[in-house]
Formats: structure tokens, C-alpha cells, sequence
């Protein structure tokens, strides 16, 4: 087991690269956060709410033109909730889980209309993350592929592709077989997935 040493941050130095606890838009490694991005988030007025748990699938749009929607002078880049086809300046991605993340009223790690957070995109090869999966829709290990769709403050995988943004570059390592999570009738697992394309 090596030893992961970050460029800034916590007075400890080095500590080992292991794996961390499963939670939603929890990293897998310490070492994975250098795969992430920060980013502005903007969660229109509909579909509300004004926010979006750890753990979802998220658009990130890297145009550097939605002058409306970015801080300027501190982003460029926006992560937004997944409800239309991407554009050629846009990929997805899932909202990580840090150790400054926000909680809501239900103690899940949240992001809030116009803050700064950390995703990391789907574009970043190797990078190992949980993300939220649809109870009774989940993917299968092994799995290649999925669908993203969006329920209130959760975007989660699921394998029905009727309303959903196709997920795929990733292969599911491990679905929790418990819910975790009930919102209303929707119950959530987590899952595993690492990015490979």
C-alpha cells in the first residue's frame, strides 16, 4: 500500500491510500481527488429544489460562456441538474462528497443553488466514486452502462431508460444491497462505479 501525499491542506503530510467509507459521493481513495474538479453549481428554480445531494449525476458545462450562472473570477465551469441531452460543452459527472460539504435536514451531504463544490467528471479515467442507484433498478455488477435520472434533490442511476440521460464510460464494482435512503416512496441504494472512458 503506498503512501498518498497532497500538494496542500492538513498538516499531516502523507497517510495511506485506502479505501473510505461508503457513502454517497463518497471518493474510494484519498488519491482520487486529484481527478476532481471544482465547480460552480446552479440548480434552476425548476425543477426544484435548490439542491442536489452528494452521490448524483450532475451535467458539467465547461463553456465559459453562462456568464449568469458562474462566479466570475473564480469559475468557469457549472454543474447543473441532469434534464436535457448534453451539448458538445457539456459531459457528466457526480458530485463528490468533502470534508466542507454542507448537510440538509436529512444528514446527506448537500450542494446548494450557487456554491462551490467538487465533481468529478466522467471523462476522468480511473477515478472510483459511490453514486446513488434506484432501489428494484439498480445496475448489476459488471455493468457497463446505466441511466441517470433525476428525482427531486437526487439524480440516480437506474437501469430504465425511459426520461433518463444514458450513463455510460463506467463499470459498476459493488451496489450496497440495503436502502439507505427513503425519499417518499423512492428507495436509494449506493453503488460503486469507476470511470473508464
Amino acid at each position: 500500500m503506498g503512501l498518498y501525499t497532497p500538494a496542500t491542506g492538513f498538516a499531516q503530510t502523507q497517510y495511506s491510500d485506502q479505501w473510505g467509507t461508503a457513502l454517497p459521493g463518497q471518493l474510494v481513495n484519498a488519491s482520487d481527488i486529484n481527478m476532481c474538479d471544482a465547480v460552480t453549481s446552479y440548480w434552476p428554480d425548476s425543477p426544484a429544489p435548490q439542491e442536489v445531494t452528494a452521490g448524483s449525476i450532475v451535467v458539467v458545462d465547461y463553456s465559459g460562456t453562462d456568464g449568469a450562472k458562474i462566479r466570475k473570477g473564480t469559475n468557469t465551469m457549472v454543474c447543473r441538474p441532469v434534464t436535457a441531452p448534453l451539448t458538445a460543452v457539456q459531459s457528466l459527472g457526480v458530485l463528490v462528497r468533502t470534508q466542507q460539504i454542507a448537510t440538509n435536514e436529512n444528514g446527506l451531504g448537500t450542494v446548494y443553488h450557487q456554491s462551490e463544490c467538487t465533481v468529478l467528471r466522467m471523462d476522468r479515467v480511473g477515478g472510483r466514486v459511490w453514486v446513488w442507484v434506484l432501489a428494484g433498478q439498480e445496475p448489476v455488477n459488471g455493468a457497463r452502462s446505466a441511466y441517470a435520472i433525476r428525482n427531486g434533490a437526487f439524480t440516480a442511476l437506474t437501469t430504465v431508460a425511459a426520461g433518463a440521460q444514458e450513463v455510460d464510460g463506467i463499470i459498476v464494482h459493488a451496489v450496497e444491497p440495503s436502502v439507505i435512503y427513503t425519499d417518499g416512496t423512492t428507495g436509494y441504494k449506493i453503488a460503486l462505479i469507476e470511470l473508464v472512458n
